[in-house]
């Protein structure tokens, strides 16, 4: 008798252990993208092309047919014409699956250029969705690709989630 007590103890012990650690296992793969996203955003506003790209996989692709090497052009471009770049997003929803995470944001980006400020995506009060696809690649979390969902429609995910 006291043996089957210490048998299901100990199996009870092993389960909520296990499910402790998909607990933490799940939010830190949502806190990888949140940091992510953090040093995305930086590298935009300290218009650090090096630091930006490090963050994109090489086999990025978006619904628009951009890569990752036309992306580090578009990049290149908007660091040259404008000045004083102001990424500011809010995060909507973040779904993690085991390798790959979706990130749903609405993103506001302004810059300066010639003699004033313009509104590159999306405005503090109306800003633009944009849903992110991120992946673990080699231990880091990287983008390998992008949706810009209708505003009606909003966010209905992207495909590639495990």
């Amino acid at each position: 008798m006291k043996s089957r007590c210490r048998t299901r103890l100990f199996l009870l012990c092993i389960i909520a252990l296990a499910a402790a650690t998909a607990v933490v296992y799940h939010s830190d793969r949502k806190k990888a993208v949140e940091s992510l996203l953090r040093k995305g955003q930086s590298a935009i506003e300290t218009e650090n092309i090096d630091e930006l790209t490090t963050l994109v996989s090489p086999y990025y692709r978006d619904e628009m047919g951009f890569s990752y090497a036309s992306l580090r052009g578009g990049f290149s471009y908007v660091f040259s014409e404008f000045n004083n770049l102001r990424v500011d997003y809010r995060i909507v929803n973040i779904t993690a699956g085991k390798d790959t995470s979706i990130a749903d944001l609405l993103v506001w980006t302004r810059g300066a250029w010639a003699a004033g400020t313009l509104d590159l995506a999306g405005k503090e009060n109306d800003p633009e969705p944009v849903s992110i696809l991120c992946k673990r690649e080699m231990l880091k979390w990287k983008v390998i690709g992008s949706r810009w969902p209708d505003r009606k429609s909003g966010f209905s995910g992207l495909p590639g989630l495990n």
